[in-house]
């Protein structure tokens, strides 16, 4: 299998401090915001599809849980699509919200491998159509409906 992956390493620089509960929150608006100036990404975007790309949080990571004002971060951005790489390297590079703003741009070509285990820093959020999983998922219950999410997305 010859799948290219790019990953876009975006510096940035905290205009506000942001506290860790919002963070992601945070960071998906500021790559949100890089699509709403072209209306085929915008409506890529707002699209109810899979995304060809994923991100991760700032890094490095504060163990306080606060991203302090002028603070320099790199947030990374994964994409198996040269299309929206190109894209995002021109929409990034001067991207700006009221929190976040892009310093400089660099890009990575990864080389595929298969999975062996998955680990993430970054909190994951279940949300069925009856709420979030802690609500009313037992844990076996929460694991069926995650594989299950997994495949469909995959």
């Amino acid at each position: 299998m010859n799948i290219q992956v790019w990953q876009i390493n975006v510096k940035v620089i905290l205009l506000q401090t942001i506290y860790l509960e919002e963070l992601m929150t945070k960071i998906a608006y500021f790559i949100d915001h890089a699509f709403l100036d072209n209306p085929k990404w915008k409506e890529y975007h707002k699209s109810n599809n899979p995304k060809l790309y994923c991100f991760n949080s700032l890094y490095p990571i504060e163990k306080t849980g606060v991203y302090n004002i002028d603070g320099v971060y790199t947030i990374q951005i994964r994409t198996v699509s040269e299309e929206l790489k190109n894209y995002l390297l021109t929409a990034l590079k001067n991207n700006e919200t009221k929190e976040i703003k892009t310093v400089s741009l660099t890009v990575d070509n990864l080389d595929y491998q298969h999975l062996k285990k998955l680990v993430s820093v970054t909190p994951l959020i279940l949300k069925t159509t009856g709420g979030y999983w802690k609500d009313y998922l037992i844990e076996r219950e929460f694991l069926k409906e995650l594989n299950r999410n997994i495949i469909k997305k995959y």
